[in-house]
């Protein structure tokens, strides 16, 4: 007879997990996993160059830089990136193309010397030595445009598309003026004691700053003065040691700097001096200026390494160097980007300059874009370059 042991209890398995449980499991793992690879993709596309390759061969897939940007100029032409697109003023006036070579608008005007300053949403219009000053947004719509009461000597753009134009005065040495974005008059000083060569605005309207050509006892005292845009009085000044100061520009809300003809100096708007990079027997061929630093290229007429690619910080030490092969033409910066223009072609360099595209051809001025693509302008045409 078979016998059962009744102590002995057979386990019981475990209910299967619910299918259901489980699948959304995997959904907020998965939804996890796609907000960590979006946030990667954005902080490696939008602060860094990494992946510049792969959004620009999605951007520009199926163009290859053949469309030309054709003009017409008259006596001196003057040419700025407006956001990707291109703006070309000459005597007859400006007018704003897109990198396929449409027509955005155009503003007639009479510029004996054009001069553009361009942003991401504006740029605005002013004719050195004459009367005209405007700006101009993105879709070529004249935000505001005006005439000053003197000849002109420098103006500025902010990031928000206010501008100061600095101009002769009847009743004194030099006045400037500040507008916000839409034109309306929000200051405005006038120098008694001293002339007045450059202005610059810091990015929110709020810091304004003038390059002063004077004399101080018996010496020649060139310097820069700042005010705040709501108040009268000055805030602060300094001077550079008698060298003549050609550009002002504000390089952030707090920090600006002074491209001099013995060094390029940077100060704050306490008017203390941050530091300075000493030109020494260098020669200045040209700069431009980046989101918090500068770039310089500079002659040192020595054998091998004559030309000299510098980048700047704010405290006037050297970020980055190169030295350039060939002779320089132009230069220009956009974001993380630089491009020199030579007698040979084109060279596209990061901010640490590192060279990341090249390509022989004549041209007159090279605009790189904040995507690592440059526009390339000849005579009377324009054309995009995609690395």
């Amino acid at each position: 007879m078979q016998e059962f042991n009744s102590d002995f209890i057979r386990p019981v398995p475990d209910e299967p997990e619910k299918p259901k449980k489980r699948r959304r499991r995997w959904l907020i793992f998965l939804g996890i996993f796609l907000v960590v690879l979006a946030g990667l993709f954005w902080y490696l596309s939008s602060q860094t160059t990494l992946l510049d390759g792969v959004v620009r061969s999605l951007r520009y897939m199926g163009k290859d830089g053949s469309e030309k940007i054709t003009f017409e100029t008259y006596g001196t032409t003057a040419y700025a990136l407006v956001g990707d697109d291109l703006a070309v003023a000459s005597r007859s006036g400006v007018t704003l193309f897109s990198d396929s070579g449409e027509t955005i608008g155009h503003q007639q005007a009479e510029l004996s010397a054009p001069a553009l300053l361009g942003g991401q949403d504006a740029v605005l219009i002013y004719d050195v030595g004459g009367s005209f000053y405007g700006v101009m947004d993105t879709n070529g719509k004249m935000r505001f445009q005006g005439a000053s009461s003197g000849r002109i000597y420098d103006a500025d753009l902010t990031e928000a598309g206010g501008a100061a134009v600095l101009s002769s005065a009847s009743d004194a040495r030099a006045v400037v003026e500040v507008f916000d974005k839409n034109g309306t008059l929000l200051y405005r000083r006038t120098s008694k004691t001293s002339y007045l060569n450059a202005c610059a605005l810091s990015p929110d309207g709020g810091w304004l700053a003038v390059a002063t050509l004077g004399q101080e006892d018996i010496s020649f005292a060139p310097g820069a003065k700042l005010y705040r845009t709501n108040a009268e009085e000055e805030q602060a000044s300094l001077s550079f040691g008698g060298q003549t100061i050609f550009d002002l520009k504000f390089l952030g809300n707090g920090t600006a700097c002074a491209v001099g003809s013995r060094s390029i100096s940077f100060f704050d708007t306490a008017g203390s001096l941050l530091g300075e990079y000493s030109l020494e027997s260098a020669d200045l061929l040209g700069y431009a200026f980046g989101d918090g630093f500068v770039t310089v290229m500079v002659d040192r007429h020595e054998a091998g390494s004559r030309y000299q690619l510098l980048t700047l910080s704010t405290d006037g030490t050297v970020r980055a160097s190169s030295t350039l092969q060939e002779t320089p033409v132009h230069l220009s910066v956009a974001g993380e980007y630089l491009s020199v223009l030579t007698a040979q072609g084109l060279h596209i360099y990061d901010s640490a300059l590192a060279q990341k595209s090249s390509r022989e051809g004549n041209w007159t001025k090279a605009f790189v874009r904040r995507d690592g693509t440059a526009i390339l302008v000849a005579v009377d045409e324009a054309e995009v370059y995609i690395p």
